[in-house]
């Protein structure tokens, strides 16, 4: 019933946990059924350890709460000796992340891990600096994002998604370089830019001064992008993300036509909620008497 086909690929229903919101992806195993997730996307992976960005690198706001982790991981070795002969036994779908600080890095990430012929997917993350750029994010110049997914598509035959940050009024120009160069999917969004402000204490409530914001706030807009994303390029399907806070707001984000939606803020917060959903999809599906097929895109 809920049994989603994408990019060749079956997931047992549209739900996902959001890279960086559920650990290593495997913690949570002794404490609930990860059978019931369509998939788990764990921490972004990038080639050598990254220790992350000081503290404090969290803040809750009135909105949602604002992060600026730093990509904290344990590197590509650490991962494919430790934590993917873990996650590969685990009963449903693995999507890994990958991000780098040039081409070169992405390249060298995607060559090594593809490798491995269990991974099904690869999640690019492009929010991440281009240090040969002054610490511009790919996803600004679509020259150089065009240059880069090109080279990846040209490595491997497997899955890939390309995840951008928000952007309103310049998504569609970024997206119809996802597409052109055959990426497989578009994942909309990553956190918005923003920061916030201790005036008890006049300083930042972060220590990098500013961070990703996520949660309830971002939903609207990341739902409007979704939207006109999917009426600009039909054929492209997308995974949604951003303020995913209930059975609901995974609907809403089907009925614009997005295929599979990621969870993130929410299992901070509440760590068993998305385990709940899939069958609130159920519930609402056999109330409105119509499938998931019928309700995606019902919008547009």
């Amino acid at each position: 019933m809920l049994k989603v086909i994408l990019n060749g690929l079956e997931f047992k229903n549209p739900i996902l946990t959001a890279a960086g919101t559920f650990g290593k992806g495997y913690e949570l195993a002794h404490s609930y059924d990860l059978s019931k997730l369509g998939g788990i996307i764990p921490k972004t992976l990038t080639l050598k350890k990254k220790d992350g960005n000081p503290f404090p690198r969290l803040s809750e706001v009135p909105c949602g709460l604002i992060n600026s982790i730093g990509l904290e991981n344990e590197g590509i070795e650490h991962f494919l000796n430790e934590t993917y002969p873990i996650l590969k036994k685990l009963p449903t779908k693995i999507i890994v992340s990958i991000s780098g600080e040039s081409i070169e890095e992405f390249a060298e990430l995607l060559s090594t891990l593809n490798r491995e012929t269990d991974i099904d997917v690869f999640e690019i993350n492009l929010s991440c600096p281009n240090v040969e750029r002054g610490g511009e994010e790919f996803s600004l110049n679509v020259d150089i994002l065009s240059s880069l997914l090109l080279k990846l598509r040209r490595m491997t035959d497997r899955v890939l998604w390309a995840k951008l940050p928000p952007d309103v009024y310049g998504i569609v120009r970024k997206v119809e370089v996802v597409k052109s160069v055959g990426i497989d999917a578009v994942v909309l969004c990553n956190t918005y830019k923003s920061t916030y402000i201790d005036v008890n204490k006049m300083s930042y409530s972060i220590a990098a001064g500013q961070g990703g914001l996520s949660g309830p706030a971002i939903l609207p807009i990341t739902l409007y992008i979704v939207r006109e994303v999917k009426k600009t390029f039909p054929d492209l399907p997308i995974i949604a993300s951003g303020g995913v806070f209930s059975t609901e707001d995974v609907i809403r984000y089907i009925l614009v036509g997005a295929h599979l939606v990621e969870i993130g803020t929410m299992n901070f917060i509440k760590p068993d909620e998305v385990f709940k959903i899939p069958t609130g999809i159920k519930r609402y599906l056999k109330e409105k008497e119509k499938s998931l097929d019928e309700i995606r895109g019902y919008l547009l």
